[in-house]
């Protein structure tokens, strides 16, 4: 396993509850889900995704509001819902860099 590959599965975890908040419509987000945000933001944390973590605890925090205020304006939390979207999507480009970069590495010493 690749360096790279934890982090895919990082972002792997991210576009998961990316797809849930997204089907829900923003409205109604479960309280497993809101966990799985806390963990993936705090395993964000620990890797230095820090913008990606502060943003899924920006919608941790917008969807916990939400669960108690029937006139909650969603335009917040889409903002940040696509923020984040734009930062996971320019992390996968810059993973498939390093990958293509270690594939390229490994295959040289093999036609040596």
């Amino acid at each position: 396993m690749g360096k790279c590959d934890n982090l895919y599965l990082l972002i792997e975890d991210i576009e998961g509850l990316m797809e849930s908040i997204l089907i829900s419509g923003f409205n109604v987000v479960n309280t497993g889900v809101l966990d799985n945000i806390k963990q993936v933001y705090e395993n964000c944390e620990r890797v230095g995704l820090s913008f990606a973590a502060e943003k899924l605890k920006d919608i941790h925090k917008a969807q916990e509001k939400k669960r108690h205020d029937i006139n909650y304006n969603c335009e917040e939390i889409m903002v940040k819902y696509f923020l984040l979207n734009n930062y996971i999507e320019a992390i996968k480009d810059k993973l498939n860099v390093e990958k293509a970069k270690e594939y390229i590495k490994s295959n040289k010493g093999d036609q040596a």
